[in-house]
């Protein structure tokens, strides 16, 4: 299925240049395309219907800076609390390992 994602940006490039550039009029300079992609396929994928090639380029097309702004904050926040959970996962595991040192120095 991301084989057919990947031919149907090619074919909508010219939509996501767009949306790019629009940003760029707002003041955002470091967008990118691959990013308006993601998130354009990624609302996509939540319907359960294969869209057809105008739905995508509507989806491209009327995508705001806060629906940009708002994802990208989701995912700061995941980011951060998989760190989060990381940094617990780790201190667990030195926590158990540095006990088990401590039971075999005895």
């Amino acid at each position: 299925m991301e084989k057919v994602w990947e031919e149907w940006k090619t074919v909508v490039y010219p939509a996501l240049e767009s949306k790019v550039k629009e940003f760029e009029t707002l003041g955002y300079k470091n967008i990118h395309i691959d990013e308006i992609w993601e998130m354009s396929v990624s609302q996509m994928k939540k319907r359960k219907a294969d869209p057809a090639l105008h739905t995508i380029v509507q989806t491209i097309l009327h995508m705001k800076m806060h629906d940009y702004m708002q994802q990208k904050t989701i995912e700061s926040y995941k980011k951060i609390e998989q760190k989060k959970n990381y940094d617990e996962a780790l201190e667990e595991i030195l926590a158990q390992v540095s006990g088990n040192v401590a039971e075999k120095v005895d």
